[in-house]
């Protein structure tokens, strides 16, 4: 869906874990929006570095806004696809400077987050 080629940030769950954790000891801010330190990378190079890690040739494609929509219209899941696809049709990228500062906290190396991502997701099979 949307535009491959734009940057995105992506949070590891364990930097969502480890700044929740810091937000939670962290007084006197409480109700107070902090952002997760994460990568900014695009879904090509994603499928880049997969591809060049696995020694495999993957591609990232996607579906046009209409037919995620006609798909939403038959299947709930593929209708909260289609909501969510704002996110993939500008750049969606967050600024978490000031939580990191604050809470010092870090995001984890990006190639150590996509490589235990997608290990998780190969040890399924």
């Amino acid at each position: 869906m949307g535009k491959a080629q734009l940057e995105h940030s992506w949070s590891y769950l364990p930097d969502i874990v480890t700044t929740l954790i810091a937000a939670a000891d962290h007084t006197g801010d409480w109700g107070r929006i902090w952002h997760v330190p994460s990568a900014t990378v695009s879904r090509t190079d994603i499928a880049a570095q997969l591809n060049l890690h696995f020694g495999i040739r993957g591609k990232v494609s996607g579906y046009p806004q209409w037919l995620l929509h006609a798909f939403g219209v038959a299947n709930p899941m593929m209708h909260e696809v289609w909501a969510s696809s704002y996110q993939f049709m500008v750049p969606y990228v967050i600024d978490s400077t000031e939580t990191e500062s604050v809470l010092g906290v870090a995001a984890s190396p990006w190639n150590e987050a996509l490589l235990a991502t997608a290990e998780s997701y190969r040890s399924r099979k």
